[in-house]
């Protein structure tokens, strides 16, 4: 789960200074354009992001762990859930136009 959240943020970080949409990450990551993304496709967008020291054997390992269904590819799905964010409520705040949540915080 460590490599698994290292990926993930290093693959929204890459998007995020590229200014991509999912769909756009997705994109750069599926080479052969079939609505997936192979072992080494994956690998060398890992490998790519330069935030992120990973072996190609850990690379290899963590796609053959999110290949839920072992079909050699990721689904746009697959690599959807993999970049979400999750946010944990620490404090309940109130949100309107006037109040941001860092000013909720003083």
């Amino acid at each position: 789960d460590i490599l698994r959240s290292k990926v993930a943020r290093a693959l929204k970080a890459r998007a995020a200074a590229e200014k991509w949409s999912k769909e756009e990450l997705l994109k750069s990551l599926d080479k052969d354009e079939d609505g997936s993304v192979s072992a080494s496709d994956f690998t060398a967008a890992c490998q790519a992001c330069t935030d992120l020291e990973i072996t190609t054997e850990s690379a290899e390992q963590l796609f053959k762990h999110l290949d839920y269904d072992s079909e050699g590819k990721l689904s746009a799905e697959t690599l959807e859930t993999l970049t979400k964010t999750y946010y944990r409520v620490a404090a309940e705040s109130i949100l309107t136009a006037e109040l941001s949540v860092a000013e909720s915080i003083l």
